[in-house]
């Protein structure tokens, strides 16, 4: 199965724990792709998706710096 988002996949990766469908499977995004044979890897897999996920959807802002705030007690 191909996904163009982390987010899908990782959608896609619960959809198959809750229907039961999480045997031996191959799950690709764009050049990156795994098979996993256990429970416990794909439990595994979905955790790594999930915050490839997570970062996929953070919004980036540019470096903000703080000026100094009350008394000058420098002299």
């Amino acid at each position: 199965m191909g996904f163009t988002t982390w987010t899908a996949l990782h959608d896609q990766l619960l959809d198959d724990l809750a229907s039961g469908q999480w045997s031996v499977k191959s799950y690709t995004k764009g050049n990156h792709s795994v098979t996993y044979r256990s429970l416990k890897e794909f439990k595994e897999y979905i955790e790594w998706v999930r915050e490839q996920a997570d970062a996929e959807a953070v919004t980036v802002y540019g470096r903000t710096y703080l000026k100094p705030m009350g008394r000058n007690d420098h002299g």
